[in-house]
């Protein structure tokens, strides 16, 4: 009731002794309609294994490198993360 009288509740006085704006509107008289979910974007790029698999497939990075880097075929499409 202290509520819809614009009144902070006896509860929270202690937390705010200077008062607080409080503003209500009744919509119980209202139908809820929920808002449209959003337009989901399916992601449409490539992906590129980092295991054994990219190695025999062809991918990004070539792990059977010396040394114990990867080296990098720079002809292949890249990305940062």
């Amino acid at each position: 009731m202290e509520l819809k009288d614009g009144r902070v509740p006896t509860e929270l006085r202690s937390t705010y002794p200077n008062g607080l704006e409080v503003a209500l509107e009744d919509k119980r008289t209202q139908t809820y309609t929920p808002p449209p979910p959003p337009k989901y974007i399916s992601f449409s790029g490539e992906g590129a294994s980092m295991g054994a698999a990219a190695a025999s497939t062809g991918g990004a990075v070539d792990l059977s490198a010396t040394g114990g880097k990867p080296v990098v075929d720079e002809g292949k499409p890249k990305t940062s993360i």
